[in-house]
């Protein structure tokens, strides 16, 4: 999407300058808005700071950060300041290198905190701004102690159902870290973006959001959600696709249910394993893209088994190990 003049620049342009995908004229535009005031600025970089947590699961310290980033424009004129910008957008995001170079050089207590839920365990917080934040198992939320940008912004590894506190004037964003984020817009919604899943998926329960995303491929796209709809991004091809059901809302883990509706192995595994702790082993890499129809307790996994047993002549092979339990999966 073109950015014009005298407009503030969308979040999901700021992430393309940071990730080095924008145009010459984009570019110049954005670098142009940046030195406009300190706020612009700051907004640049907590954008910046975010996408990497999201990427990387740095800690940092917004204080040192600011005051080495500060240091580094008050020296510069207006001519060397753009060329800072140009080349780090130029460089393919060299900016994101030098904040975690002062990250490395400068160590500091964090004020970013983390909320995590272990694998087979939940967690539940409310956010400095009164927003409700619930994580299933093998998920990582990272925000800062205070939100006191123009933007809220919080990154997300894995799955989380969010009741967001909503602002006009303060937007809150979630960025995955894999090419979409969320903009609330007066909702509840869960997010699922796995690290290790090739999707992500966008659950609206009531209200609206706006979600961005962000491919080679495709570029920058943006697409309003409304109840009951669920948005699926393939992170690989940077496709996408919008379903609305009225059966399956997304976060029925919160209610300790596993629901399934043509669901491939695959994700049906991921779903017990972050419930249950149990991790497994399929033998037979085909039968990954079986699915499934059918609803479980998240604690049922006796009875998963044998459903898989039943459905398709799937055998389990229990294992204890150091790290817990272990099932091997095999086609009868």
């Amino acid at each position: 999407m073109a950015i014009k003049k005298k407009i503030t620049p969308e979040t999901s342009d700021l992430l393309r300058y940071v990730k080095g995908r924008v145009s010459e004229e984009e570019r110049n535009l954005i670098e142009e808005w940046a030195s406009e005031s300190p706020e612009n600025e700051k907004e640049l970089l907590d954008v910046a700071k975010i996408h990497l947590a999201a990427g990387k699961g740095v800690v940092y310290s917004k204080e040192k950060t600011e005051a080495a980033f500060s240091s580094v424009m008050k020296k510069a004129s207006s001519r060397s300041r753009r060329l800072f910008f140009k080349y780090a957008a130029t460089a393919a995001a060299a900016a994101i290198a030098l904040f975690a170079l002062i990250w490395v050089l400068k160590p500091a207590e964090p004020d970013m905190l983390t909320l995590s839920a272990p694998l087979g365990e939940k967690a539940e917080a409310i956010l400095p701004d009164g927003t409700r934040v619930f994580l299933n198992g093998n998920s990582t939320l990272t925000y800062p102690a205070e939100f006191n940008g123009r933007k809220r912004m919080v990154s997300l590894v894995g799955e989380g159902y969010f009741e967001v506190k909503h602002s006009d004037r303060h937007p809150f964003i979630i960025d995955t870290g894999k090419g979409l984020m969320v903009e609330d817009l007066g909702t509840s919604f869960n997010v699922e973006a796995y690290d290790k899943d090739g999707i992500v998926r966008v659950s609206l329960i009531e209200g609206k959001v706006k979600v961005m995303m962000d491919s080679e491929k495709t570029g920058s796209v943006a697409h309003i959600l409304s109840p009951n709809d669920i948005l699926t991004l393939d992170t690989g091809s940077g496709d996408f696709f919008v379903h609305r059901s009225s059966k399956v809302r997304g976060n029925e883990w919160m209610d300790g249910k596993i629901v399934l509706r043509e669901t491939p192995l695959r994700d049906l595994l991921r779903q017990v394993s972050n419930n249950s702790g149990v991790k497994f082993v399929v033998s037979n890499p085909e039968i990954q893209e079986y699915k499934y129809t059918g609803e479980f307790g998240t604690d049922d996994l006796d009875t998963v088994l044998l459903f898989l047993n039943m459905a398709s002549g799937i055998v389990s092979e229990r294992v204890k190990t150091e790290d817990g339990e272990t099932i091997i999966l095999a086609k009868n």
